[in-house]
């Protein structure tokens, strides 16, 4: 799924990235990754089902969502769903979008391959 939604994103140019709340990110070693307009890293996890979040509970406190207001423009490729407590979440190509809590300043992508299932988005 990583090397699939990779390929997707490649294939994209800055100007498709249809959404004011996300930007890209240059990394020391070069590689381009999807972060929040903070800087943040946005990660995807791998247990998630197709326009779906299972992450909740003790998952969301160490790998936040990335939600957006009611009233934001999302346009394809992102989306949003609405998570259980009615916030609306962010997706790209019908895949959540997170944080991880120990990432602090734009470049940090120490959540990438956490067990397994936790990718940055490299563009």
């Amino acid at each position: 799924m990583k090397k699939i939604l990779s390929l997707l994103l490649i294939l994209m140019t800055a100007s498709t990235l249809a959404f004011e709340g996300v930007r890209e990110v240059t990394l020391n070693d070069g590689r381009t990754i999807l972060a929040a307009d903070n800087g943040l890293t946005l990660y995807t996890f791998d247990v998630d089902s197709p326009g779906q979040s299972n992450c909740f509970g003790g998952c969301l406190t160490v790998w936040p969502a990335m939600t957006v207001s009611t009233d934001a423009l999302v346009e394809a490729p992102f989306a949003t769903h609405e998570r259980p407590d009615g916030s609306l979440q962010l997706m790209l190509n019908d895949q959540p979008l997170y944080f991880f809590i120990s990432d602090q300043a734009e470049g940090d992508i120490l959540g990438d391959g956490l067990q397994g299932v936790w990718h940055i988005i490299e563009l």
